[in-house]
Parts: C-alpha cells; sequence; structure tokens
C-alpha cells in the first residue's frame, strides 16, 4: 500500500476515491512505468495531500518517500524561468516584448538579433529543437553556449511554435548577464528561498546532490550507468547541470509549494510571492492561430486529444512536464493543482508508458477533490 501524509486524517469520501488512484497507480508499477511515484495534490490554501508508491529503483531499493527529490526536467521551465520573469515583470515592470540582445549582444551577429522574451518564452523564436544531443559530445560548456548562440534561426521569430530548450537557456544567459549571479543562486534567492522550498535545487554536475535522490539514466541516449543527484538530460549536463531548461530536482511537497503560490496562496501575514494580474498574463494563451495551446513558459489544455490535464481539470487549467515522467497541472478556476513525480527514465523501456499514467491521475484526484465539495 502508498505511504500516504496530509496536514490530517482524510475524510472518508476522500479515501474513497483515494483507493482508486492507488489501485491505478499500482497497476502502473507493475507495468513499469517506472520504479516509484509521488502525488501531491489539493487547493491552493490547504496542506497538500501526498501519496507516496513503489520504490527508488527497479532492483531492491529504498522505497519513496514524501522527501525524495526527483529530476523535474522541463518542469525546470516555469519554475526558474518563469517564475523570475513573473516577479520581474510585476515588481519592476520588465518588458517581456523587450530584445534579448540588449543582454546578450552575439545574437545579433547570428541573425537573432530580433530575438524577445516573449518569443522564446513561447517556443516561437525559431531556435533549434530541444533534442540537439548530436552536438553534445566531447564539448565544454563554454563550447555549447557558443553554440547556442551562434546557431541561425530556423524560421521568422512568432510566427510558429517549436518547442526549444534553446530559448529558455538564452534567457538563463542574459539574466546571468543582467543580474550578475548565476541562474542557480538567482532562482534560490528569487523562488525557493521565499517559498521555504528546501528540497529544491539544481544538481550541479561538480557536486551533485546526495540524499533521498531517485535514480535515472540518460535521457534518450545510450546508457552510460545510473545517474544521482544532477540531471539526466544531456544538454543541460553539458552545461554543468544549471540551466534554464532542464536541472531542478525536488520532492514533491517543494512543487506543490510552488503550485500554491502560483495560483495565490500566501502563508497567513505573508503578501503573495506572485501577482495575480501578472500570472494570469503567464497562463493563458497566448496566440492560438500560429503558437497553439502555449503561454508564458506554461502549456494550456488542449481543446482536443491529448492533455496531461486528462478529462477532468478546466479549460483555463494550465501546466507543464518533464520527460523523467513528471506533471504539474493546475486549475485558476478552482484554484486546485496536481503534481506527478517519478523517475520514469530509470528504465528506458519504460519511458513512454508514463505518457498515459499523468492524464488518468489527473483525472482520478480530481474525482478525490469533487468528494470534498
Amino acid at each position: 500500500m502508498p505511504a500516504a501524509t496530509s496536514s490530517s486524517k482524510l475524510p472518508a469520501h476522500r479515501e474513497h476515491a483515494l483507493a482508486r488512484l492507488d489501485r491505478y497507480l499500482e497497476a502502473a508499477l507493475r507495468a513499469h512505468a517506472f520504479p516509484g511515484a509521488v502525488v501531491a495534490f489539493g487547493h491552493a490554501d490547504e496542506a497538500p495531500t501526498v501519496r507516496c508508491y513503489g520504490h527508488l529503483a527497479y532492483e531492491a531499493s529504498a522505497p519513496v518517500t514524501p522527501g525524495t527529490r526527483y529530476d523535474l526536467l522541463c518542469m525546470t521551465k516555469p519554475m526558474s524561468i518563469g517564475a523570475v520573469l513573473a516577479r520581474a515583470v510585476a515588481e519592476d515592470g520588465f518588458d517581456l516584448d523587450a530584445r534579448v540582445a540588449h543582454d546578450l549582444p552575439e545574437l545579433a551577429r547570428a541573425g537573432k538579433g530580433g530575438l524577445t522574451w516573449r518569443h522564446l518564452l513561447t517556443h516561437s523564436g525559431g531556435l533549434a529543437p530541444s533534442h540537439s544531443y548530436d552536438r553534445l559530445p566531447g564539448r565544454t560548456r563554454e563550447e555549447v553556449i557558443a553554440q547556442v548562440l551562434a546557431t541561425p534561426p530556423r524560421f521568422e521569430p512568432g510566427t510558429k511554435y517549436e518547442y526549444s530548450c534553446d530559448g529558455f537557456i538564452l534567457m538563463g544567459l542574459a539574466l546571468e548577464r543582467r543580474t550578475g549571479m548565476r541562474l542557480d543562486e538567482l532562482v534560490t534567492r528569487q523562488v525557493f528561498e521565499p517559498l521555504g522550498m528546501r528540497s529544491a535545487a539544481y544538481g550541479p554536475a561538480s557536486a551533485p546532490l546526495e540524499g533521498d535522490i531517485a535514480p535515472t539514466h540518460p535521457y534518450r541516449v545510450a546508457r552510460t550507468g545510473v545517474i544521482r543527484g544532477t540531471t539526466c538530460e544531456p544538454l543541460a549536463a553539458a552545461l554543468g547541470g544549471i540551466a534554464a531548461s532542464s536541472g531542478i530536482f525536488a520532492s514533491a511537497d517543494d512543487v506543490a509549494r510552488f503550485a500554491r503560490a502560483w495560483l495565490g496562496h500566501a502563508p497567513r501575514g505573508t503578501t503573495p510571492l506572485f501577482d495575480p494580474r501578472v500570472t494570469a498574463r503567464f497562463q493563458r494563451v497566448q496566440d492560438p492561430q500560429r503558437l497553439g495551446t502555449t503561454g508564458l513558459a506554461w502549456d494550456t489544455r488542449s481543446p482536443a486529444g491529448y492533455t496531461v490535464a486528462g478529462r477532468a481539470f478546466g479549460p483555463r487549467s494550465f501546466g507543464h512536464t518533464g520527460a523523467s515522467g513528471c506533471s504539474m497541472w493546475l486549475d485558476p478556476e478552482s484554484r486546485t493543482y496536481v503534481v506527478l513525480l517519478s523517475n520514469a527514465v530509470y528504465d528506458a523501456d519504460g519511458q513512454r508508458r508514463y505518457v498515459w499514467v499523468r492524464p488518468r491521475v489527473s483525472e482520478l484526484v480530481a474525482a478525490a477533490l469533487r468528494a470534498d465539495a
């Protein structure tokens, strides 16, 4: 049975709804969707319900706990650049339509002088797709950065959507130039520390994180052994484990802290970290005709077809995923959220099974939340 934690004993009606969630995730474990997982969910103004399943690895290993930290991969994007820029817009009037070349003049020499922060936040900058791993073997961090800066755009910025980690890497570099701080220090100061996210941290290659951490293998490349405490995403790993595209590790409870704060929660007697007028701009569809469902550093619910929200979360819901098997989905109308963390990339054979697990988990969590109504 799963380990369960919450702020108090769960009411019987929620326990009944959660029994269905438990059975489903136990079946996912047997199908090797992932070795273990943690689900955290609830209303923004209440302590989360946290459920733990399975073990850190398929081999005999320690069980997953509420404190287990997972490699969040691309969920790093809204939790780093998205959060820092949302604060900058609210506090300093940061202009998202300003040119990134103001901070990275090298972009102009590569034909990218017209790129704006909005282009990069919406994956419409014409930059290389996210999995440009052929560039990486034997490259140093400086060489990878030079190539990201120098690669010319593939299409006119703002004309269409193409998911790219390079755009977020560029924004991270620009913020480092602008603030004089290394990215992990900036995100810790601006996001993790104010929210009390004590487990959340980057795992730099020079000093991997230690403790209760779910192991992985390299994502979408040949296995080279177990990785623990530094990101399994090769592009971010080539950058030393600190990038705006991937690299953050956190427990489900701390990801829930972030979700609750984005939905407007603040501990009694404090001011919310994020301005709701700004978060509303970030989490809505930007240009559905040309850019599909993308928001600013977030994705939104698809009106048809596959969506992490399943069929349960509202039409204005939004979130992000990580190819390690992680996801976070939020509904501003009900002010509820669901977080799923797992290490599906521990086993290459199970990498894609999590894709169908995520929407079903959202539906089962939504049923549990409706039981409280």
